[in-house]
């Protein structure tokens, strides 16, 4: 599998409204990361699990990872974090005050925030001509996909 440096940004919107997100260097393209989301992180407790991780190198199927799993030899299906994986400190989630400001700013190339009551993953491309958020489930539509990709 061909691994690609495009950066993402991960979050949930918490009870108070406020939008808590973590780093991802790896595959933050919608068909990467973006259906790893779609697929293994369906619910608030996987996605505070990951959140909880801190800044990630890459995403997996799981935030559990068998005795072994280290950042320079990571586990099959295992999320990378670079705190917990490489010692690292200050990767802990970034809070801001509400959607509209995580999607106003400048986070990096896709953002994609999980909202609990819904419960959905929206995203939104930085750097597309098209920057609409939209719901991630509708992006990776084959049928929605293309529209998506031209803009």
């Amino acid at each position: 599998k061909k691994v690609m440096s495009t950066r993402s940004r991960i979050g949930i919107v918490n009870s108070d409204k406020t939008v808590s997100s973590i780093y991802c260097h790896f595959d933050g393209y919608p068909e990467g990361v973006g259906q790893t989301l779609l697929d293994h992180f369906t619910t608030k407790h996987q996605v505070q699990k990951l959140i909880n991780l801190g800044d990630i190198s890459f995403l997996r199927r799981s935030t559990e990872c068998p005795k072994g799993h280290s950042f320079s030899r990571p586990a099959l299906d295992c999320t990378v974090a670079y705190g917990r994986d490489r010692g690292e400190t200050g990767i802990d989630a970034i809070t801001m005050d509400s959607l509209q400001d995580f999607f106003e700013s400048n986070f990096e190339e896709f953002g994609y925030i999980f909202d609990p009551e819904a419960p959905r993953w929206i995203t939104k491309a930085q750097f597309r001509e098209d920057r609409t958020v939209r719901d991630l489930s509708d992006v990776l539509d084959p049928a929605q996909k293309i529209k998506f990709e031209q803009s």
